[in-house]
């Protein structure tokens, strides 16, 4: 895959307002748009194909922890686009990876335009992160707000 493929991924998913994209070995990508799965084109993933895409937009020690622990959630944000929740596994031999598109809008969070925006704080960017603690497991929410300019 050439260098770039994934951001062209991911901002093919906003453009679409498609909610999901799946990469795994021996299929084609897909992407979920209003419940429906479809290809993205038809060229089947080779088996080294999803962890390529990953490490295109993840840090390197990202994909070690990926490869040592055999999954990976996290969140990868992309300037002008949004934020996606990636989810990555190891199946047999080869890699998958799930990512959620996260949209939304920056707002202010004054006490004025929390007053004025019905909803503000649904409406605001965010960021879902599914944690595990000893004590459980447990989501945290993190609202982005206009002019701080990120979550």
């Amino acid at each position: 895959m050439s260098s770039g493929t994934m951001e062209r991924i991911l901002r093919l998913m906003a453009e679409k307002k498609a909610s999901d994209v799946y990469l795994s070995a021996h299929a084609p990508a897909m992407i979920k748009i209003n419940g429906q799965t479809i290809p993205i084109n038809s060229q089947v993933l080779p088996p080294d194909a999803p962890l390529n895409l990953l490490s295109e937009i993840v840090l390197a020690t990202r994909i070690e922890e990926l490869q040592e622990s055999g999954e990976l959630n996290m969140a990868v944000p992309l300037e002008g686009v949004g934020n996606f929740r990636v989810s990555a596994l190891r199946q047999r031999s080869t890699y998958a990876v799930v990512m959620r598109y996260i949209p939304g809008d920056l707002w202010s969070v004054n006490a004025v335009t929390a007053a004025r925006v019905e909803r503000l704080f649904a409406r605001n960017e965010r960021l879902v992160c599914h944690c595990e603690a000893s004590w459980g497991s447990f989501a945290l929410v993190l609202v982005g707000a206009l002019n701080v300019g990120s979550i």
